[in-house]
């Protein structure tokens, strides 16, 4: 295996680069390095002068959130944190709808309170008057996690 372009280097079979290469976002055919895209229809990765690969379109990654002290953690899909995360909305209706889903109620129904109001206690947005009611705590969970998702997944 060789690449007249850069400095090559196989380790267990895959090829790799050293130190970059313009052939970076290439697959290797067993001959030749043939550019990669993604496909304009589905989002899957396809050759450069493919006009679609005809295939499913990749799920998006799932969407992790952790609090800052990594007790809690959730898994939301992108697609359902962007709705209840819409700037300048009132996402009341939308978060409830996410407590509602059985991957997220499922996800929420063992939190401790004393541990989620503990939680909550760091943003320093709600009073302790406020954070004592633990249905409450529930949604300002959910809509942090999913500002946090819509955020980290980059597409607003």
């Amino acid at each position: 295996m060789n690449c007249g372009q850069c400095e090559m280097l196989s380790i267990n079979g895959v090829p790799c680069h050293e130190r970059g290469c313009p052939n970076m976002g290439a697959r290797w055919d067993g001959e030749r390095w043939i550019k990669q895209r993604e496909c304009f229809e589905c989002g899957c990765t396809v050759d450069a002068d493919a006009e679609c690969c005809n295939g499913e379109p990749e799920p998006a990654p799932p969407g992790w959130f952790t609090t800052s002290s990594g007790r809690i953690e959730l898994q939301i899909d992108p697609d359902d944190a962007r709705s209840a995360s819409q700037p300048g909305k009132d996402a009341t209706e939308d978060v409830d709808a996410l407590l509602a889903m059985p991957y997220i109620a499922a996800q929420v129904k063992n939190i401790d309170p004393a541990l989620l109001s503990a939680e909550l206690a760091e943003y320093g947005a709600w009073d302790d008057v406020e954070r004592g009611d633990h249905e409450e705590n529930l949604r300002r969970l959910i809509w942090l996690a999913s500002c946090d998702i819509r955020e980290d997944s980059g597409h607003d």
